[in-house]
């Protein structure tokens, strides 16, 4: 599952009015992700794998797609901020809408 673009810019309004931010600057390292998420084995039990394939996704600079929509939601609620395009993390991009005529559903 994909998250839309403005599935994350309205998280992100309603987390700004609701928590302070826990960083002044956005996450831009998968190392700086997986502190947040509690370092490795935090990681590891938020997204179900196992330290090494923590370690393996630190290594590749890739946190693997099947993880995206969670991580982004998660840390949006937490509180951070997360610099999509550094992290290459997986968005659908939101082509229709009301105006432009077409659903986006």
């Amino acid at each position: 599952m994909l998250v839309r673009e403005s599935d994350v810019e309205t998280i992100r309004e309603i987390v700004s009015k609701t928590k302070p931010a826990k960083s002044a600057k956005p996450l831009r390292s998968i190392r700086e992700v997986v502190e947040a998420l509690g370092g490795n084995r935090g990681a590891a039990q938020f997204w179900r794998v196992t330290p090494s394939a923590v370690s393996n996704m630190l290594a590749d600079q890739h946190i693997s797609s099947g993880h995206h929509s969670r991580t982004i939601v998660r840390l949006l609620m937490d509180g951070y901020d997360i610099d999509l395009k550094a992290l290459n993390l997986d968005l659908i991009r939101d082509i229709g809408g009301p105006e432009h005529g077409s659903p986006t559903s």
